[in-house]
C-alpha cells in the first residue's frame, strides 16, 4: 500500500499545479526530500503505516506531482493561419486532441523547428493516439467562455503546457486512419465497440443508452479490454494445453498473460486509447508481469500505478472527465462493493447472490462516478444498476465478440458474427426500454465533487459520510442583496437576476446550448419565478429551451412571436404561464422590437437600435447598470440613450473574436467618453453585480483565473424610481414592455416558496 499513498499525492499534485503559486523545481524537489527524511525521523515503517507515514508519502507524490507540471515544457503561442505537423499525444476526445508538434510555418513561410503541445479542433473525430499528422488551420490564445464553477479547459490545458488551440481547416494522417470494416450494422454500436468510432450511432440509441445508464458500454473501457484479454487469454490457454500432450515441445512461461495483454493493448490501439483503455493496458500488464513471476497483487495499488503512467504522459488528461469518471467507478467498486457484500447472508443461492453481486458493483461504480458526473453532465440514470446486470452480460458474451469479429476477423466470418451482434442488440434495446426513464440531474461544483469522493474514502462510515454528501448537493448561496450575473456565454446575452426578496428571472438565455442550465443547476436552483426573453434571435433564446424544458419555470415573458415558436411550445407543453407583451417600440427590424426589461437598477435593452433608442430615451429613467443593445453595435448605443439612462456600468455580452466585430471601437469610445465603466465579457468573462444602497460591488469570473477581487462603485445619486409607467402607475404593456413596477407586481402575484 506505501505505493498506492504515494500514488495518490502524485495525483493530487498534478490536479492542484494550476492553481499552485510560482514554484521552482529545486524548491519543490527540496520539499519531496524533506518529506522523505519526515517519514525517516518520523520511524513509519512502510508495511505498517500509521496517518503520520500515510501523509508523509502523499507529501512526497505531491511535491513530485508538482515537478511533473512545472517541468512539462511550455508550447508555443500562435496566432492566425498556421500549418503544423507533429504526433497526436496525450488523449483525444470527441473533436479534440492534443498535438506534439515538431514543427510550424505561417503562409508562404519557411518550416520552423518546434517543441511542445497545442490542441487541435477538428471538423469531426479526431485522429488516434500516436498518429502522425500535418494540419492546417486558425491559431489563437486557448481561451473559452467558461462559466463559473464548470470544468475550467485553460488550467486543464495548463497542465500540459498547452497555450494555442487550432481550428483545423485541413489536415492529412501520415500512413492512414483505423482501419477495418464498416459492419452492416444500422446502429452504429458494432464499430463504435470495435475501434471506438462512434459517429454512425444514432440519437435514439444515444438517448436510450443515456436514460438507462449504460451509455458507458459504448466508450472503450477496462470492460471491453478484459472481455477481449479474456477471451485471446482463454484460447492461449486451449493452445497450451494441447501443445503439452507432445513431449519435447513447450511454451514459454507465462505466455497466456503475454497473450492477453498484447490483444488488451493491440485493441486499445486501434481504438484510439482513450483514457479508460490506458487504464485498463497498465493494469492488465502489471497484473501480467506480476502472475508470471507469482506475485499478488493489490488492486488499488494498480489503480494508483496507472494513473501515474496516464499524467507521466498527459498530465491534462487528470482534468479531463474521461480519466475522472473512469478512475472514479473503479475506485467506487474497490472500496464500497465489499461494504455493501457484507451485509448479504453468505447462505444465499448462486443465482441471488450472481444478481446481488452485480448490482452492487453497479451501484458502487455509480458512486464512484457521482462526484465527476455531478460535475461535468448532471445526470444519472435511477435504475442503471438493473439496467447494467441486463446489459453487460449480452455485451460481454454476444456484442463484443461479434463486433471484433465483424471488423477485424476473417472476411467469411464477418457478416455472420453482424448479423449475430446485431440480433443481440436488438434484444437488449427490447429489454431497456422499459428502463428508460427520465434521469435525476444531481450538480456540483469542483468543492462539491471533492466532498463527493469522501463515501469512496470512508466507505464503512456513513453517519460520518452523510453531513459531506449534504453539504456537496444541499447548501446552496442565498442572496442577500440585489444581485445581477451577466453570464459569459461567447456571442450572446444571458443574465440572471437575483432579487433580495427571494424571485429569481433569467432575461435571455444566450446562444444554444446546455452551458446556462447547467450552471443554474451547480449554483442549486432548481424554479425560476421568471423566464424573460428580449426578442426570438437564437443568441438570445437558444439557451433558454433547455431551462424552460427541464427546471420548474412560474412564466416566460415574451414579445414579438418571432423566432419564440419552440419556446411557446415547450412552456405550453409543461403548462408554464406565457405572458405575450407588446414591444416597447412596434416598427423597424426584429432587433428593434426586443422588449425591454428593468430589474434590479438594471436596464436590459435586448438588441434595439438608434431608432428605437431615439423613440424610447424620453420615457427613461436612470440606471446604474445597463445591458448595451446589440452587443455593441455601432447601430446602438446612440448618445439619446446615455443621457436618458445615465448608467455607472455598462454590460457588454459579446464573443471572443467574433465575426461581427462587435463591439465597435466608436460604442466603447462613447461610453469612456461619459466616464461609464465598460465591462465586456470578451475580455473579463462572467460579470456579478451586487447592488447595495450605496455602492455597486463587481466581480468577474474568467477561465484560468477565477474570479477577480471585487470593485466597488458608488452610487451617488438618489433612490430610483417606483416605476415608469405614467401619472397612474398602471402597466399598458405597450411602453417599455416590462418595467420594475410591473415586474414587482408580477411576482408579488405568486410569492416564490
Amino acid at each position: 500500500m506505501p505505493l498506492f499513498w504515494i500514488c495518490c499525492g502524485v495525483v493530487l499534485g498534478v490536479s492542484v499545479a494550476p492553481w499552485w503559486p510560482d514554484a521552482h523545481p529545486p524548491l519543490l524537489i527540496a520539499l519531496g526530500a524533506g518529506a522523505g527524511l519526515v517519514a525517516v525521523i518520523t520511524g513509519n515503517k512502510l508495511g505498517d503505516l500509521g496517518l503520520s507515514g500515510r501523509l508523509t508519502l502523499i507529501g512526497a507524490g505531491f511535491a513530485v506531482g508538482l515537478v511533473l507540471v512545472v517541468t512539462m515544457p511550455m508550447g508555443p503561442l500562435l496566432r492566425g493561419p498556421v500549418a503544423m505537423r507533429g504526433v497526436v499525444t496525450g488523449v483525444s476526445s470527441g473533436t479534440s486532441a492534443d498535438i506534439e508538434i515538431s514543427g510550424w510555418a505561417g503562409p508562404g513561410e519557411d518550416w520552423v523547428a518546434a517543441s511542445g503541445r497545442v490542441r487541435a479542433r477538428f471538423p469531426e473525430r479526431s485522429p488516434a493516439l500516436g498518429a502522425s499528422i500535418v494540419l492546417r488551420g486558425d491559431a489563437r490564445a486557448l481561451d473559452s467562455p467558461t462559466l463559473p464553477g464548470a470544468p475550467d479547459p485553460v488550467r486543464s490545458a495548463s497542465r500540459a503546457g498547452i497555450r494555442t488551440l487550432l481550428r483545423v481547416d485541413h489536415f492529412e494522417v501520415l500512413g492512414g486512419a483505423v482501419g477495418g470494416r464498416h459492419p452492416s450494422d444500422v446502429t452504429g454500436v458494432l464499430r463504435a465497440v470495435a475501434v471506438g468510432d462512434r459517429t454512425a450511432v444514432d440519437e435514439q440509441t444515444w438517448a436510450r443508452l443515456r436514460r438507462t445508464g449504460t451509455a458507458h458500454l459504448l466508450a472503450i473501457s477496462g470492460f471491453h479490454v478484459g472481455i477481449i484479454a479474456l477471451l485471446v487469454g482463454g484460447v492461449a490457454r486451449v493452445i497450451s494445453r494441447f501443445v503439452g500432450l507432445f513431449r519435447h515441445v513447450g511454451l514459454p512461461s507465462g505466455w497466456t498473460w503475454m497473450a492477453a495483454v498484447g490483444a488488451g493493448v493491440l485493441y486499445a490501439a486501434a481504438a484510439g486509447a482513450p483514457v479508460s483503455a490506458q487504464r485498463a493496458v497498465c493494469c492488465l500488464a502489471w497484473v501480467g508481469i506480476a502472475r508470471t513471476h507469482g506475485r499478488s497483487t493489490e488492486p488499488l495499488t494498480l489503480l494508483g500505478i496507472a494513473a501515474v503512467a496516464i499524467l507521466i504522459v498527459d498530465p491534462s488528461a487528470g482534468a479531463g472527465a474521461s480519466m475522472q469518471l473512469s478512475f472514479g467507478a473503479v475506485v467506487g467498486i474497490a472500496r464500497i462493493t465489499p461494504w455493501i457484500l457484507r451485509w448479504v447472508p453468505p447462505d444465499v443461492a448462486f443465482p441471488l447472490r450472481w444478481s446481488i453481486n452485480g448490482v452492487s458493483v453497479t451501484v458502487a461504480a455509480t458512486l464512484g462516478t457521482l462526484p465527476a458526473a455531478a460535475w461535468w453532465f448532471q445526470d444519472v440514470a435511477p435504475l442503471s444498476p438493473l439496467a447494467n446486470l441486463i446489459a453487460m452480460p449480452v455485451m460481454a458474451i454476444v456484442v463484443i465478440p461479434c463486433a471484433n469479429l465483424a471488423v477485424w476477423g476473417p472476411e467469411l466470418l464477418a457478416e455472420p458474427a453482424a448479423f449475430l451482434g446485431t440480433l443481440g442488440l436488438q434484444i437488449l434495446f427490447r429489454l431497456l426500454d422499459p428502463l428508460a426513464i427520465e434521469p435525476w440531474h444531481p450538480a456540483v461544483g469542483p468543492a462539491g465533487a471533492v466532498l463527493l469522493i469522501a463515501p469512496m474514502v470512508w466507505p464503512n462510515r456513513p453517519r460520518l459520510l452523510l453531513p459531506f454528501v449534504l453539504c456537496a448537493l444541499g447548501v446552496r448561496e442565498v442572496a442577500t442583496v440585489d444581485r445581477i450575473t451577466f453570464l459569459d456565454v461567447g456571442q450572446g446575452d444571458a443574465a440572471l437576476v437575483e432579487l433580495a426578496s427571494g424571485e429569481r428571472i433569467l432575461v435571455d438565455g444566450g446562444p444554444p446550448g446546455t452551458q446556462v442550465l447547467a450552471w443554474l443547476r451547480r449554483r442549486g436552483i432548481r424554479r425560476l419565478d421568471v423566464v424573460a426573453i428580449t426578442h426570438g434571435d437564437a443568441d438570445h433564446v437558444g439557451g433558454a429551451l433547455p431551462v424552460l424544458g427541464s427546471l420548474q419555470i412560474d412564466s416566460l415573458w415574451m414579445g414579438d412571436p418571432a423566432g419564440m415558436q419552440d419556446a411557446v411550445a415547450i412552456a405550453e407543453a409543461r403548462q408554464i404561464d406565457v405572458v405575450a407583451m407588446t414591444p416597447p417600440f412596434a416598427g423597424g427590424s426584429k432587433n428593434d422590437r426586443s422588449l425591454m426589461f428593468a430589474f434590479a437598477g438594471a436596464l436590459f435593452t435586448g438588441d434595439i437600435g438608434r431608432e428605437a433608442e431615439s423613440e424610447l430615451s424620453s420615457s427613461l429613467v436612470t440606471f446604474p447598470v445597463l445591458k448595451v443593445p446589440h452587443h455593441g453595435s455601432r447601430s446602438s448605443s446612440s448618445e439619446a440613450l446615455l443621457d436618458a439612462t445615465q448608467p455607472q456600468l455598462a454590460i457588454i455580452g459579446v464573443g471572443r473574436r467574433n465575426l461581427y466585430r462587435h463591439p465597435h471601437h466608436t460604442v466603447i469610445r462613447r461610453y469612456q467618453q461619459q466616464g461609464i465603466e465598460v465591462f465586456r465579457s470578451d475580455l473579463h468573462g462572467t460579470v456579478e453585480v451586487s447592488l447595495w444602497p450605496e455602492v455597486l460591488v463587481v466581480r468577474t469570473f474568467r477561465a484560468g483565473q477565477g474570479w477577480s477581487a471585487a470593485r466597488e462603485f458608488l452610487r451617488p445619486f438618489g433612490p430610483e424610481p417606483e416605476h415608469a409607467d405614467g401619472e397612474d402607475g398602471q402597466q399598458d404593456g405597450d411602453a417599455l414592455g416590462i418595467r420594475k413596477r410591473f415586474a414587482e407586481d408580477r411576482l408579488q402575484e405568486e410569492p416564490s416558496g
